[in-house]
């Protein structure tokens, strides 16, 4: 039976998405008789449970306040990058490891060659194009992605799966991709709608979205569904604020099932992480908040799509941009159908099935 190991970590500041999006890839794998494995550094917050139930093993790094790089994500890390890849070599040790999986912003070409001799194949997940990689297969889902943007950074790949059309999402958004079509044909009016902003979402611009729908004129008959992620720390606050909105609101914690409730909305409210393809692939209207400097690529090309509109919360949220986006979302039926539009073609939800196959074919190969 082949064996997957996937190198991500998750934390307050990493936020959830780069192990969530491992997660679809070995629950896919499994499904063709694959093992997996995660090597996790021991962050505040590690994603052990998390992962445990989904049935997967969890291999925990020690976690350190060294680094050796001055790198923007270097941080994120908890240590250096030889000592890393020593520590994750010697928990693999008793392993036969087909597929090496990395998913981190602060690895580079140098960890993957110390551990490419030890593995069959290496796939480097990325949405950054900032530095070198070693690597078989390289997947990166931004929209507009080149392979020039790599190979300009030294990256050495066999195989670059670059595009919206190798997201990794869960089957079931492609499997309601139909039925969001047939919902947006009918531009009906606004009656939900739905913030989700991520797993960790650590600058609580939740609470700040939350706030500012009350300044607007709302449809009496509107839902708001806010979905919060299991490291959201701000509930209880956030709970204390539902009780004076003047609108209904209602809050949903760690949901297992995210594509209905972006399907029944007519808005959302999102995050620029991997939840943009869910968003794309269901056809749903966003208005996409940018907190974090490695999100702008792909909120700038998918406003440039007509998929989204982009507001930029880098440097603080901004209430009255905020209020008149969202006013005019609500009150335009067109330019929600243009945007539905747009946002079906970036993505069809189909990715997983792609890079599946082109692994398989990789691993083929190196046998």
């Amino acid at each position: 039976m082949p064996l997957a190991a996937f190198r991500a970590d998750a934390s307050h500041q990493i936020g959830l998405g780069h192990i969530m999006r491992c997660l679809v890839l070995a629950d896919a794998l499994t499904k063709r008789g694959w093992r997996s494995l995660f090597l996790c550094k021991n962050h505040d917050q590690h994603p052990q449970q998390l992962i445990a139930a989904r049935g997967y093993q969890t291999m925990l790094l020690q976690c350190d306040a060294v680094t050796d790089s001055t790198a923007a994500y270097q941080g994120w890390l908890g240590g250096a990058t030889e000592d890393d890849a020593l520590q994750s070599l010697a928990l693999l040790r008793e392993e036969s490891v087909s597929l090496l999986v990395v998913d981190h912003y602060a690895l580079d070409a140098r960890w993957q060659q110390l551990l490419a001799d030890d593995v069959g194949a290496v796939m480097v997940m990325d949405d950054l194009a900032n530095r070198s990689h070693h690597c078989q297969l390289l997947l990166d889902p931004t929209l507009g992605r080149h392979s020039d943007e790599y190979t300009d950074q030294g990256a050495v790949a066999t195989t670059m799966l670059l595009g919206p059309q190798y997201a990794l999402l869960r089957p079931e958004f492609a499997m309601l991709a139909g039925n969001a079509k047939r919902k947006r044909s009918k531009g009906s009016d606004v009656d939900n709608i739905v913030i989700s902003l991520g797993g960790s979402d650590p600058l609580d611009i939740t609470a700040q979205c939350v706030k500012a729908l009350s300044h607007l004129v709302l449809p009496d008959n509107l839902q708001v569904r806010v979905v919060l992620g299991k490291n959201y720390r701000f509930l209880e606050s956030l709970e204390k604020t539902l009780k004076w909105l003047p609108y209904r609101c209602s809050l949903h914690v760690n949901v297992s099932d995210m594509e209905n409730y972006l399907l029944e909305a007519n808005i959302a409210i999102g995050g620029s992480g991997s939840s943009s393809w869910e968003r794309c692939t269901l056809g749903l209207p966003t208005l996409q908040i940018v907190d974090a400097d490695n999100q702008r690529e792909i909120a700038r090309n998918l406003e440039s799509s007509g998929a989204i509109i982009a507001m930029d919360a880098r440097a603080g949220f901004n209430r009255r941009e905020f209020i008149e986006v969202l006013s005019r979302m609500i009150g335009d039926s067109q330019l929600r159908q243009q945007m539905s539009a747009a946002a079906f073609k970036v993505c069809d939800g189909q990715g997983t099935e792609r890079v599946v196959s082109a692994i398989l074919e990789s691993v083929k190969s190196e046998q």
